[in-house]
C-alpha cells in the first residue's frame, strides 16, 4: 500500500569544499540522456547488481545508473566501472563504494509515501 523512498546525500570533507567539480560533465550527460525513459529491463539491473553490465546505457537509464554516471562525470567516482554496474545499495551509507577526494555518503533518511489507494479509504 506505500512505497519507501530513501534520501541521502554526498557529503565531502571541510578540506575538500574548494575543489571543483567537473560540471561540463553534467551538463554534457544531462544532454546526452534528456528524454531517456527509465528501463524496464530487470535483466539489465540484476546484471548491474552483480557487476557483469559490459556496455554502457543506450536509450534507457535505471536510477542508480544515473547516480552512478552523475558522479563519474563530475570525478567523484573512477571511470574504470561502468555506471550500469552500480545499485541502489552502493549508494547507502553502509556500503564500502570507494569515492574520489574523500567523499561519502551521509546515513539515509527513508520517507514514506502513501499510495493515492491508501490515502483515499
Amino acid at each position: 500500500s506505500y512505497k519507501i523512498i530513501v534520501a541521502s546525500r554526498l557529503r565531502m570533507p571541510e578540506s575538500r569544499a574548494t575543489v571543483v567539480l567537473n560540471l561540463a560533465g553534467l551538463e554534457e550527460l544531462m544532454r546526452e540522456v534528456h528524454g531517456f525513459p527509465f528501463t524496464l529491463d530487470a535483466n539489465r539491473m540484476i546484471r548491474g547488481n552483480y557487476r557483469v553490465n559490459k556496455e554502457r546505457y543506450s536509450g534507457s537509464i535505471f536510477c542508480s545508473e544515473l547516480v552512478a554516471e552523475a558522479y563519474i562525470r563530475v570525478g567523484l567516482l573512477p571511470e574504470r566501472r561502468l555506471s550500469g554496474n552500480y545499485s541502489p545499495r552502493d549508494f547507502s551509507s553502509s556500503a564500502d563504494t570507494r569515492f574520489l577526494l574523500d567523499a561519502r555518503m551521509e546515513k539515509e533518511h527513508r520517507i514514506r509515501e502513501v499510495s493515492k489507494e491508501a490515502s483515499h479509504g
